[in-house]
C-alpha cells in the first residue's frame, strides 16, 4: 500500500473541512443544511483541478485531494510529500504563529515549477495550502521578457544608427565632393578614398549591428551572395569562436540575385550562429554557394519549389543534428531546443526572409553528423546585375536648374546636401523645420521640382508636412530620407503613399542619381 492510501484512510470523514465546521447545531432542520452544506464544500474541494492538501501543526499531511495525487504520479513520487517545498514543516509553524498566510512559495521539480500558498487555520492547528504548477507561465514570462528586452535593444540600436548615419552620410558626402575636384593618382587623391572606404565600411558595420534588431528595411537590388559572405567572414570568426572552423566554397561564376542585402547577411548569420550552438565541443562550418537549375519534375518533387534557374547558399554543421521529432518544428517562431539560452526566432527569421524573396528551405540532417541547410533564392538575368552596377558607377549626374526644398534637421548633412545639389546644377531652398519648409513653400508659391525631406523633424513629421503641402500643389515630387530604421523610419507608409526614400548614410553618387530618378519618372 503506498504512503498516498495510508493518508487517505487517517482523513477525517468529510476531508478537507475544519472540524469545528463539522459540529451538528441544534435543530434537525439546521443540521440537514448544514451537513449538505459541508458535503457541498468536501465535493468541491475534493474536485478541485488544483492541489489541496492539509497539514498538521508537525507538518505531516491528514488529507489531499485528487488534482495533488495525480501531480505527484506526474512527477513519478510515491507520497504526495514529494511535490511539497522541503521545508513546509518551517512554513506551518510559521503559519500557526503569526495566524497568517505564507503565499507563492515555489517548488522546482524536473524543470517544473508548482506554486504553493499556506492558510492557517488556527481553530484546528493545521494549515491548508493551495497548488497550482506555473511551468508554462514562467516560460511565457521569459520569452516575454526576451522579447522586451530585444525591442529595447533594437531600438536602442536604432537610435544609435540614426546619429551614426547622419555623421556618415556628411563624412561620405564631402569625401566625394573633394574626390571631384582632386587630381587622380595623387596622395590626395588615395588619402579621400581611404576616408571614403572607411566610412562605406563602417555603414556596413551599422547595416550589420541592425540585422539583430530587425529594423531594416527590405531593399531588393541585383547582388552576388558571395559578396556578402565574404563581407561576413570577419565578423562570424569573432561570433563563432577559435574552437570552430569555418570553411568557405563559393563559386565563381555564381548567378546574381535579387534580394536585400541585409537580409541576405541575417540569414548567413542566424544559420552560423545554430550551427555554433549544435557544436559544443567545436567542429566545422562550411558555407557554400553554387548554381542550380530546377526543372519540372524536380520541382514536383520539392516541397515550395518551382522550375527556373537559382542561387543555392548552404550552411553544413558537423554537430549533433536534428532529432527527427524537432525536425518539423524548427521553423516555428519560439521553437527551441536551447533552453533558457534560446528565443526560438532565429530559424524563423531565416524562415521568414527566404518566404519574402520567393525562395524556399531544405534541411537534410542526422543525429550525431551533423546538419545542412539548403536555402534557394531565384536567380536574376547577369545582364540585370551589369546595368545595375553601371547605373552605381555613374558619376557627375546634374540638373538642369531644377528648385529642390531641402527640410533636414542635422546641419552637417544640410550642408552638404544643399553644396552638393547646388554644384551639380540645382538651386536649393535649405529649411531645418518644419515651420521654415512650410514658410518657404508658400512664400515661393510651391515652385519646386522636389521637396526632400528628412523624416523626423524638430517640430514634427516630414511626411505629415508634405501631406499638408501637398493640398496646396497636388502631384508634388517628394523625397524622404532618413537616419532611423524600422517603425521610426516610417519606410512602410512612405512606401505605401507612393514616396521615394533614401536611407542614410547615402553618398553623393546615390542622392543624385535618386534626385534624378524622381524628377525625371513624373
Amino acid at each position: 500500500m503506498s504512503d498516498k492510501q495510508k493518508t487517505n484512510e487517517n482523513t477525517p470523514e468529510t476531508p478537507g473541512i475544519p472540524a469545528s465546521a463539522q459540529v451538528e447545531p441544534s435543530g434537525e432542520g439546521h443540521r440537514i443544511k448544514t451537513d449538505d452544506h459541508i458535503r457541498k464544500l468536501s465535493d468541491f474541494i475534493e474536485l478541485n483541478p488544483n492541489p489541496v492538501i492539509e497539514l498538521q501543526e508537525g507538518g505531516s499531511i491528514s488529507y489531499f485531494n485528487k488534482a495533488a495525487d495525480r501531480l505527484a504520479d506526474s512527477f513519478r513520487m510515491d507520497a504526495v510529500e514529494g511535490i511539497l517545498p522541503k521545508n513546509r514543516n518551517v512554513i506551518v509553524k510559521r503559519c500557526l504563529l503569526l495566524h497568517d498566510s505564507e503565499r507563492h512559495v515555489d517548488m522546482e521539480c524536473d524543470g517544473r515549477t508548482v506554486s504553493w500558498s499556506f492558510y492557517p487555520f488556527s481553530e484546528t492547528r493545521s494549515v491548508y495550502c493551495y497548488g497550482s504548477e506555473i511551468t508554462e507561465k514562467l516560460r511565457l514570462e521569459k520569452k516575454l521578457a526576451q522579447a522586451q528586452k530585444m525591442e529595447a535593444v533594437g531600438s536602442l540600436a536604432g537610435g544609435i544608427a540614426h546619429d551614426f548615419n547622419n555623421l556618415l552620410t556628411a563624412i561620405k558626402g564631402y569625401a566625394d565632393l573633394a574626390l571631384n575636384r582632386t587630381e587622380e593618382n595623387t596622395e590626395l587623391y588615395r588619402e579621400l578614398q581611404e576616408i571614403r572606404k572607411a566610412s562605406s565600411r563602417a555603414a556596413k558595420l551599422t547595416r550589420q549591428l541592425l540585422v539583430f534588431s530587425k529594423s531594416k528595411e527590405v531593399k531588393l537590388e541585383p547582388m552576388i551572395i558571395n559578396d556578402s559572405v565574404r563581407g561576413l567572414l570577419k565578423m562570424l570568426e569573432r561570433l563563432i569562436g577559435e574552437d570552430i572552423v569555418i570553411e568557405i566554397e563559393l563559386s565563381q561564376d555564381l548567378w546574381p540575385v535579387k534580394a536585400d542585402e541585409n537580409n541576405i547577411e541575417q540569414i548567413i548569420m542566424n544559420l552560423a550562429v545554430n550551427a555554433r550552438d549544435a557544436m559544443p565541443s567545436g567542429g566545422t562550418i562550411k558555407i557554400r554557394t553554387s548554381n542550380a537549375v530546377i526543372d519540372t519534375e524536380m520541382s514536383r518533387s520539392i516541397n515550395g519549389a518551382a522550375e527556373g534557374k537559382y542561387v543555392c547558399l548552404s550552411v553544413k554543421d558537423t554537430g549533433t543534428g536534428i532529432s527527427d521529432k524537432n525536425l518539423d518544428h524548427v521553423f516555428e517562431p519560439f521553437f527551441t531546443t536551447k533552453g533558457k539560452e534560446g528565443t526560438g526566432l532565429g530559424l524563423a527569421m531565416v524562415y521568414g526572409i527566404v518566404q519574402q524573396h520567393k525562395g524556399w528551405i531544405n534541411i537534410r540532417t542526422e543525429q550525431g553528423t551533423g546538419t545542412l541547410f539548403l536555402i534557394y533564392l531565384p536567380a536574376i538575368s547577369s545582364d540585370s546585375y551589369r546595368k545595375h552596377k553601371e547605373s552605381d558607377a555613374q558619376i557627375g549626374i546634374r540638373g538642369h536648374g531644377e528648385r529642390i526644398l531641402l527640410v533636414e534637421d542635422e546641419e552637417s548633412v544640410r550642408e552638404f546636401a544643399s553644396r552638393a545639389l547646388i554644384e551639380t546644377g540645382y538651386k536649393v531652398f535649405a529649411a531645418e523645420c518644419i515651420a521654415d519648409a512650410l514658410e518657404i513653400f508658400r512664400r515661393e508659391k510651391g515652385n519646386f521640382e522636389l521637396v526632400f525631406s528628412d523624416v523626423i523633424l524638430p517640430d514634427g513629421s516630414g511626411p505629415d508636412m508634405v501631406n499638408e503641402m501637398m493640398e496646396e500643389r497636388p502631384g508634388l515630387n517628394v523625397l524622404f530620407g532618413s537616419g532611423y530604421a524600422g517603425t521610426k523610419s516610417r519606410f512602410f507608409y512612405i512606401s505605401q503613399e507612393g514616396f521615394s526614400y533614401l536611407q542614410k548614410p547615402y553618398d553623393l553618387n546615390e542622392m543624385l542619381q535618386t534626385i534624378r530618378h524622381v524628377i525625371q519618372d513624373t
